[in-house]
């Protein structure tokens, strides 16, 4: 399937499929065009794609795991993307404390 298709199936823009697929996130060959073809797994990968940025992760962090891509829909469950998963829970939880802080200071300034 071509860049359009897989975009409109995953309901993401050419743009970033193209973006995944620089990244080395997705695969595809080549027509003799030039134009990339998609195969069907590639939708899957897309969405695990997505459902994962959803999670506030980059693409750069998702590249880590990148082979456990695919297969079942859902979050890939491979020990790399766990890991990767979990570093970023704890990024996740320094934030909340530290914005804790900054609330806690903002309210004896101004009051409740």
């Amino acid at each position: 399937m071509l860049i359009g298709q897989l975009a409109a199936r995953t309901g993401t823009s050419a743009r970033m499929v193209r973006h995944y697929a620089d990244a080395g996130l997705l695969g595809s060959v080549r027509r003799h065009n030039g134009y990339r073809d998609f195969d069907e797994d590639q939708v899957v990968r897309v969405r695990q794609i997505k459902a994962l940025l959803g999670l506030g992760l980059t693409v750069e962090q998702i590249c880590a795991f990148e082979p456990c891509l695919g297969g079942e829909a859902g979050p890939p469950g491979c020990a790399a993307a766990q890991d990767v998963l979990r570093r970023h829970l704890v990024r996740i939880a320094a934030r909340i404390e530290d914005l804790t802080v900054l609330r806690d200071r903002i309210v004896a300034v101004v009051g409740p």
